[in-house]
């Protein structure tokens, strides 16, 4: 049938033609560099003196860390 589409997210059926063709463009840009971007690397977290060190964590000075 012509101008239907689904959107495989949601499980919707579009019976308008403009509708299914945004939705297609949206999931196309979604699919070509959201679900190909690699995760960012973990930050280092700079405790505050006061606080308690968290288990399985250890305490290393900020220069070991950051250059400055």
């Amino acid at each position: 049938m012509k101008g239907v589409s689904t959107n495989r997210d949601a499980s919707l059926i579009f019976y308008d033609q403009q509708i299914a063709d945004y939705l297609a463009q949206v999931f196309e840009y979604d699919w070509d560099r959201l679900a190909t971007a690699k995760p960012t690397p973990p930050r280092a977290r700079v405790a505050r003196d006061d606080e308690p060190t968290p288990k399985g964590f250890r305490r290393v000075p900020f220069s070991a860390v950051f250059d400055d």
